[in-house]
């Protein structure tokens, strides 16, 4: 059963918008090129730091192994 709190909503509404108005917020932009079969490149942009990566899936599943595939970069994140 779902429960909304109003007072927490508006809570979380006003910290967003603060967090927002002083650019506070992750990342800019995100950008990404497809290569070739399964591998991409991203470019996360980010106030002036630019961080590049690839993303792609091994051979045996139609990629060409240029770097970790998506579910690693999933995994790291949700154990970071």
């Amino acid at each position: 059963m779902k429960k909304i709190v109003p007072e927490l909503v508006e809570t979380t509404r006003k910290h967003l918008a603060e967090r927002w108005a002083s650019k506070e917020m992750g990342a800019g932009r995100i950008d990404l090129v497809h290569y070739e079969q399964k591998s991409f490149e991203a470019t996360v942009k980010s106030g002036d730091k630019d961080l590049k990566f690839w993303i792609d899936e091994p051979a045996e599943r139609g990629g060409v192994c240029r770097g970790p595939h998506p579910l690693g970069y999933f995994l790291a994140g949700v154990a970071g």
